[in-house]
C-alpha cells in the first residue's frame, strides 16, 4: 500500500490495488472509501503532502499524527517569534506548544521545516513559558548557524550534476530534501548530533530523492561542501555576523 500524508489538512490518502481510501486524524483510525471528489480535494489542498511506500495503516496513522502535531508546532513557533503578536496570544501559544512538544515524533517532523532555512526573526522566548518550551526555542536559536552552513553547502554542489534545466532541478531536489528530512539530519550532522552514516541511511530510505538523476553524487557534493562540521559552522557564523 502507498499513502500520501498531509499534516496541513490532517488527512492521508491511501492507494492499494487502484482503490483510494481516506484516513483523517480527527476521526476513526479505520480508513474509509474515498470518492473522486475526496481525491481532488486532497490533491488541491495538501500542498505539503509526502509519500510513504509499502506501508501499513498503523504506520500511516502514526505518520499522520506526527505530521498534524508537527505542523501545529511550526505554526506555534511562528506566533511566538512574530513581532506583531501581543503577549496574551504568545502566552497561549506557549501553553499549546508545551503540550505538543511531548510528542517526539511531532518535534522531529516540525524540525524538517524549522531547520530548512534560517529563521527570519529573532528567536526570543516568553518570560512565562515552560522550561520545555524555553529549551526548544533555545535549541532552534542555537542551530541557526548550522542551518546557514547546510544552505550554503547545497549552493556549492556542481551544477553539472543537475539536469539540463538546472535551476528547476535544483529547486525540486532541495524541496524534496526538506520534505524527506535530509536538511534536518544534515543540520544535526553539523551540530554533532548525527553521524555521516546516519545521513546516508536517511537518504537511502528516501525513494523520492533516489529517483533524481545523480542523487548520490549530489548528496556527496553537499557533504563535501560542509567539510568539517565545526570548522564550517564557525566560518558561516563569522560571515553572517
Amino acid at each position: 500500500m502507498q499513502a500520501l500524508i498531509s499534516g496541513f489538512i490532517g488527512q492521508a490518502l491511501l492507494v492499494e490495488g487502484g482503490v483510494f481510501r481516506s484516513l483523517r486524524v480527527d476521526r476513526s483510525a479505520t480508513p474509509t472509501p474515498a470518492s473522486p471528489g475526496d481525491v481532488r480535494n486532497f490533491l488541491a489542498r495538501a500542498t505539503d503532502a509526502f509519500a510513504l511506500e509499502d506501508t501499513r495503516v498503523e504506520q500511516v496513522l502514526e505518520a499522520l499524527e506526527a505530521a498534524w502535531e508537527g505542523t501545529a508546532i511550526f505554526n506555534l513557533v511562528q506566533i511566538l517569534t512574530s513581532p506583531f503578536e501581543d503577549n496574551d496570544t504568545r502566552s497561549l501559544a506557549a501553553e499549546e506548544l508545551d503540550d505538543s512538544l511531548k510528542d517526539h515524533a511531532a518535534v522531529a517532523f516540525a524540525e524538517r521545516s524549522l531547520f530548512s532555512a534560517p529563521w527570519p526573526t529573532e528567536i526570543t522566548r516568553p518570560a512565562d513559558c515552560s522550561s520545555r518550551v524555553a529549551a526548544f526555542l533555545d535549541r532552534l536559536g542555537n542551530v541557526q548557524t548550522a542551518i546557514k552552513s547546510v544552505d550554503r553547502a547545497f549552493g556549492l554542489v556542481d551544477l553539472q550534476l543537475m539536469r539540463l534545466d538546472q535551476e528547476v532541478f535544483r529547486d525540486r531536489f532541495f524541496a524534496t530534501s526538506i520534505r524527506e528530512g535530509i536538511n534536518r539530519i544534515l543540520v544535526l550532522y553539523m551540530t554533532g548530533e548525527a553521524s555521516r552514516a546516519e545521513v546516508h541511511f536517511a537518504f537511502d530510505k528516501s525513494l523520492s530523492l533516489k529517483s533524481f538523476k545523480n542523487s548520490r553524487e549530489i548528496l556527496n557534493g553537499w557533504l563535501k561542501g560542509l567539510g568539517n562540521p565545526e570548522r564550517s559552522a564557525r566560518s558561516i557564523g563569522t560571515r553572517s555576523t
